[in-house]
């Protein structure tokens, strides 16, 4: 199994420049061990400060329960933060913590882009590339 995971080509570059200026986290409705050692076999856990996993909530997504505890973990206000998807339920999650929220609509995205649309995301991208402006813009 751990053979047949891949990184999406770029995406480990788009992390590194990300991290630079941007505390990094992941908030996923993914069991926690699983998360971990997919990140850490693909080589990027390093850029992210937070992990957190649906065993570390009561509620997974659509409740904001994962997002509101990365942010406590962090230190941070809902206002400081982006919340990157490419679900439906990532785009519910995100709006309930008040938080911008991008949708990532391509190939990889787990909904088609009229579904994330539906839901009004602060901004859809195409390519993982584009978060690069995407986050400091929104």
């Amino acid at each position: 199994m751990k053979e047949n995971i891949k990184l999406i080509p770029g995406i480990k570059k788009t992390l590194a420049v990300l991290s630079k200026n941007h505390v990094l986290a992941v908030a996923s409705g993914t069991y926690n061990e699983l998360i971990q050692e997919r990140l850490k076999t693909l080589g990027i856990s390093h850029y992210f400060s937070v992990i957190i996993g649906n065993r570390d909530v009561a509620n997974n997504k659509p409740s904001p329960d994962i997002i509101n505890l990365a942010l406590e973990k962090l230190k941070i206000k809902p206002h400081e933060a982006v919340y990157v998807g490419d679900m439906v339920f990532d785009v519910i999650a995100g709006k309930a913590a008040n938080v911008k929220t991008i949708a990532i609509a391509n190939e990889f995205s787990w909904n088609k882009r009229e579904h994330l649309e539906e839901q009004q995301p602060d901004v859809i991208i195409n390519k993982h590339e584009e978060l690069l402006n995407a986050v400091d813009d929104i």
